[in-house]
């Protein structure tokens, strides 16, 4: 190399000074130092120029001046020209440039010191640019060659820089960096890794912009938001710095499933404490009666501010008391007491109205005794108790002999609750497996629902045939007299029994009054006026006494006129004494009490007989008055006296006249309490022939 051993040349890269006053100062204080030693100056060739190093004009050649320690010529620019640095070979094969640059090699200790410099230039220059020391050729320098415009002393060890750390260019000692556009740690750098730099700070705006980090800037230390702020999110953080935390945060509003179940499964989400929460749109709320679980534990109206407040349910029986109760959303009043099977306690326990009663609506009953006669039995609900049990009383269609007559599931009275407590009294049918009840058309006057209808005595206007009637349901009854009954007569046995069909009858005997009508409308005959007493009749106290002297014929012919018929023997009896099993003597039972019938008087008809509605302490089991006594009455069957037989026997008349006339029953006011026995029997001869003392009352068939 030519030049003095004190001198050296540098292969120089390829830079761009471009007026950089640090790149210009290191490379002056280098070539000063350099100066100072070798008591001359030094000059730097490349491989096509030298560049002088200087400290004042006059040292450069005619034509140049110093510029930042080196000579440049006047006509560039006023920065050192890439050209005059480095003599730039750019290898053909990948593109890169490769600058040698030849430095002087300055020894100040016993080792060497490497010196490198990084030209950070924007060109990709190559790693490892060799600087030979003319007087230590084994002593290279690796010179990093990376980065554009710029000069990299290998900093990776701070031992290697090349110059004495202890010591600053001012003779100073190094201090630690600090952002004040100083190079304070005198490695050839200003403001590089101040302390107090990246240090968090507040900027002083709100939210997350006013986090921060210290930045040295122009030699000052200033805080640098480290964001400028984004769209607010729920983070517990005011985002978009506005002041503001987690306000319109995005999703708020949103629907979702809370996973709760009721009214709150709907929810809507929620930032709360920087967190996304699925809320209930509505709810939890108080428990009502709307069909929804509002209170959210699962359970739909299960509770209600109403719950079991009294109330009418509007039904009828044990069902009308009720409580408030949620039902399918709506609040109801339901029974306190649901409707139940009928007992025998007077309540109405099915609801329907009726109490005490069966499927049917007949009274209710149970059998009872033996499971065979003569122990077989029924028992019946009336008044709210059971009766005992009563032998021989009625069929309960159940395939039994229930009353013992012989008979399974015949004909027997049975007894029909109707709406307000009236008891029907009706005919027992058991065609059917529960049977029914037939019931009589409604009796007039007398008080009764008898068609359990719930009205009593309607449609009785205008003279309603059975106007005055009493009702004798279908079935069975003893008809004639044991051997060992007092006051019994041979033509009255055997006893036995006797089933008809149900039937009305006159409550009372025919009167004058109700005769003399028939008569005046020309369907009856005239009686004989004259017969004992009967002339008196004029008077209207004696009109409604019973009519006497009256023929069998007369009888028929006023009954017919009435729409009805002359009763036969058996229902004439069956009338007075009762259903099976009644045996009674008499009307009102077997005390043989003369106050209660007008009998063994003397006095003659106008004298002795009572009003036809009278003495109602001896009316029968039905209710028809003067049963026994007053006047004899006619009935259709002829006189037979051995007509009667033991076997059961249904609707029995003797229509064969015997030569006896017909029957006459219940005997008259002239004769003693034997003959108004209700199973006594006479007859008269003679039928045209008329007594002042035999009268009658008809029949209806019932439907």
């Amino acid at each position: 190399m030519d030049g003095p051993m004190w001198c050296g040349t540098m292969r120089a890269k390829k830079e761009n000074v471009r007026g950089a006053r640090f790149q210009s100062y290191l490379l002056s204080l280098l070539v000063g130092f350099a100066a100072t030693v070798a008591l001359s100056a030094c000059s730097f060739e490349t491989r096509s120029s030298q560049v002088t190093s200087c400290s004042e004009d006059y040292g450069c050649p005619i034509g140049e001046v110093c510029v930042d320690g080196y000579c440049t010529s006047t006509e560039g620019a006023d920065v050192v020209d890439d050209a005059q640095l480095a003599d730039v070979s750019v290898d053909a094969s990948d593109g890169d440039a490769a600058v040698d640059a030849e430095v002087t090699d300055v020894v100040e200790d016993a080792g060497d010191a490497d010196v490198a410099r990084d030209a950070t230039d924007a060109a990709d220059v190559s790693d490892a640019a060799d600087v030979s020391d003319t007087g230590d050729t084994g002593d290279t320098t690796d010179a990093d060659t990376g980065d554009d415009a710029g000069v990299d002393a290998d900093t990776g060890n701070d031992a290697d820089t090349g110059a004495d750390a202890s010591a600053c260019p001012d003779g100073g000692t190094p201090q630690p960096e600090i952002c004040d556009g100083i190079d304070n740690d005198c490695d050839g750098q200003i403001d590089n890794d101040p302390e107090s730099v990246g240090e968090t700070c507040d900027t002083g705006d709100v939210g997350v912009c006013g986090v921060g980090e210290r930045v040295c800037n122009n030699g000052q230390l200033e805080c640098q938001a480290t964001t400028t702020g984004s769209a607010e999110v729920c983070n517990g953080l005011d985002d978009d710095c506005d002041g503001q935390v987690d306000e319109e945060a995005a999703e708020v509003g949103d629907a979702c499933q809370t996973g709760r179940p009721g009214i709150c499964a709907d929810g809507e989400k929620r930032c709360q404490f920087g967190q996304l929460v699925c809320k209930p749109i509505i709810g939890p709320l108080t428990e009502v009666c709307d069909g929804e679980d509002d209170d959210c534990d699962g359970e739909v109206d299960e509770t209600f501010a109403e719950q079991g407040d009294a109330c009418q349910t509007g039904q009828i029986g044990q069902c009308a008391d009720g409580g408030k109760q949620c039902v399918g959303g709506q609040v109801v009043c339901e029974p306190v007491n649901p409707a139940s099977p009928e007992a025998c306690d007077g309540i109405d326990n099915d609801c329907d109205g009726l109490a005490d009663e069966d499927d049917s609506g007949m009274v209710l009953t149970a059998a009872c005794g033996a499971a065979t006669c003569p122990g077989s039995g029924v028992k019946l609900c009336i008044g709210a108790q059971w009766t005992a049990c009563r032998e021989d009383v009625q069929e309960i269609c159940d395939g039994a002999d229930n009353n013992c007559d012989s008979q399974v599931d015949n004909q027997t009275p049975c007894y029909q609750v109707c709406p307000g407590g009236d008891i029907a009294v009706g005919t027992l049918d058991c065609s059917t497996s529960t049977g029914t009840c037939e019931l009589p058309q409604e009796i007039c006057n007398d008080g009764t629902d008898n068609d359990c209808d719930g009205q009593v005595d309607e449609n009785c206007s205008g003279g309603n045939v059975r106007d005055g009637m009493v009702f004798v349901p279908g079935g069975p009854f003893w008809m004639g007299s044991q051997t060992t009954d007092w006051g019994y007569q041979q033509d009255e046995t055997p006893q036995h029994l006797v089933e008809l069909d149900p039937f009305y009858i006159d409550q009372a005997e025919i009167t004058r009054r109700l005769y003399r009508a028939c008569w005046s409308d020309g369907s009856c005959s005239l009686p004989d006026w004259g017969c004992p007493y009967q002339g008196a009749g004029s008077t209207s106290d004696h009109l409604d006494k019973p009519i006497g002297c009256v023929s069998y014929a007369q009888a028929a012919d006023y009954c017919q006129w009435a729409g009805k018929r002359l009763p036969t023997a058996a229902e004439w009896e069956k009338a007075a004494r009762g259903p099976y099993p009644r045996q009674n003597l008499f009307p009102w039972g077997d005390t043989q009490d003369t106050s209660l019938a007008v009998v063994d008087c003397s006095n003659g008809l106008n004298g002795c007989v009572a009003k036809s509605v009278s003495y109602p302490a001896g009316a029968s089991y039905y209710g028809a008055l003067h049963m026994a006594g007053n006047v004899a009455e006619w009935v259709t069957d002829y006189y037979d006296p051995n007509f009667y037989t033991s076997t059961y026997t249904v609707a029995p008349e003797q229509t064969t006249d015997g030569g006896d006339g017909h029957e006459v029953r219940g005997g008259s006011y002239d004769q003693t309490l034997r003959y108004a026995r209700v199973s006594n029997r006479a007859a008269l001869t003679f039928p045209t022939v008329e007594d002042d003392a035999v009268g009658f009352r008809c029949v209806l068939d019932a439907p």
